[in-house]
């Protein structure tokens, strides 16, 4: 195989550029409107781009052929095209029927990012995964005869993350959710017990790197997003048949969905009748479980998964090993919503008792609106030596940021 030289992003993304450039890999990039509008970047940050392509919206698919177009006229071509986020997932398979170099064919995209077909993906890998309602009305009857003790999901079949997610526990609230949908909407069994989150990279078929985090609450119960929003690293040493389990199920997949090489981040509950998947993805995790995994382990996710896609013979035990302390990631910020008007400094942040790594996202003069588990504020890697003590740090530094954000409150 030859060394990839150059790639093409769908989506800018800073860490995965890092690591590319990192290797001698030149990139592309494809921006929108709206992230420049948003402040996500500016065009500075792109000033080592070989190119960059500048659309309106990653779902509009003559955006999209428009870029397409100008691959094949220019002659362009590059030996990677990559998608680092679901929101530039779609872009991936428009484009994979047109060049060459992407990293999925359209119907992986689709069995990764559509809820609806990645049923038959986990269906075809004999994994088990949340049982679904082909209707409202059969999801209405199952809570009015209480055979959903937890209540029945209600989520958009191509989200991103929690939102929009609902768990109904009456016919009325079941009705409301889907309406909001409008169309979109994917019915499945609530599930009890934690909910996980596995993060996995593979070359040629085979894992290279894989490792479980529990949310410290499932993700639709995250009422509030800047308290207990985040995960702990589950250490292999202590629960060794869990990974072995889930080490099983991730391979199943990789070979059910023909993926060669790539990157995952999936979820699952861990339910009194066993583990029960609820998703799939393949784009690396959100929130800073990239930055938790290279705190950790000295590599972060994005790292390894460039080392596959340059194919790189990786040689080393694919899972956390001599971890020897609590790490875990959390999602920080203020205690209501409204616009900043002050926030911390990196510096700041970096002080606060237990903060090994820090990711800033919410500055002044932005909005945020906490009732969103997915509005990212400041995203930190918190270490202790024990569990108990990492969730003792948790509180102080949860309060720490409440206090820091100074914001204005939020008009009805």
């Amino acid at each position: 195989m030859s060394h990839p030289r150059n790639a093409l992003l769908l989506k800018w993304n800073r860490r995965l550029v890092e690591a590319l450039t990192a290797r001698g890999v030149s990139y592309a990039a494809v921006v929108t409107d709206y992230e420049l509008e948003r402040r996500r970047f500016t065009l500075d940050d792109l000033r080592d781009a070989d190119e960059i392509y500048r659309i309106g919206s990653h779902d509009s698919a003559s955006d999209l052929f428009g870029v397409a177009a100008r691959l094949l006229t220019e002659d362009r071509r590059y030996d990677l095209v990559l998608s680092p986020s679901e929101f530039s997932h779609y872009a991936l398979a428009v484009l994979a029927s047109v060049v060459p170099g992407t990293a999925l064919t359209a119907r992986q995209v689709l069995e990764t990012r559509d809820k609806r077909v990645m049923k038959g993906l986990f269906r075809r890998a004999g994994v088990r995964s949340s049982e679904e309602y082909t209707s409202a009305g059969k999801a209405a009857d199952a809570l009015e005869a209480g055979i959903e003790p937890v209540g029945v999901v209600v989520k958009p079949t191509d989200g991103a993350g929690a939102r929009a997610t609902v768990i109904a526990t009456s016919a009325a609230e079941l009705a409301d959710a889907v309406d909001r949908l409008n169309g979109r909407a994917l019915l499945e069994s609530g599930l009890d017990g934690d909910e996980y989150h596995v993060d996995a990279v593979w070359s040629g078929r085979r894992l290279t790197w894989l490792s479980i985090s529990r949310y410290l609450l499932p993700r639709a119960r995250v009422v509030h997003s800047t308290i207990r929003n985040g995960a702990l690293l589950v250490d292999p040493a202590e629960e060794a048949d869990l990974y072995a389990r889930v080490f099983d199920d991730q391979r199943r997949l990789i070979d059910a969905g023909d993926f060669e090489t790539g990157i995952s981040h999936g979820e699952f509950f861990r339910t009194g009748h066993g583990l029960v998947w609820t998703e799939i993805a393949s784009r690396p995790g959100g929130a800073c479980v990239d930055h938790m995994v290279g705190a950790a382990t000295g590599r972060s996710l994005t790292e390894r998964w460039v080392d596959a896609l340059l194919g790189d013979d990786v040689t080393m035990e694919p899972l956390p090993r001599d971890l020897g302390r609590a790490v875990g990631w959390l999602n920080l910020g203020p205690a209501g919503s409204g616009t900043v008007v002050r926030c911390p400094s990196l510096d700041e942040v970096s002080a606060w008792p237990g903060v090994i790594d820090a990711d800033i996202r919410l500055h002044t003069g932005d909005r945020i609106d906490i009732t969103d588990p997915s509005a990212w504020s400041c995203l930190v890697v918190l270490e202790a030596a024990d569990s108990a003590e990492w969730e003792r740090r948790r509180r102080v530094v949860e309060a720490l940021a409440h206090e820091a954000y100074e914001m204005q409150p939020a008009t009805p």
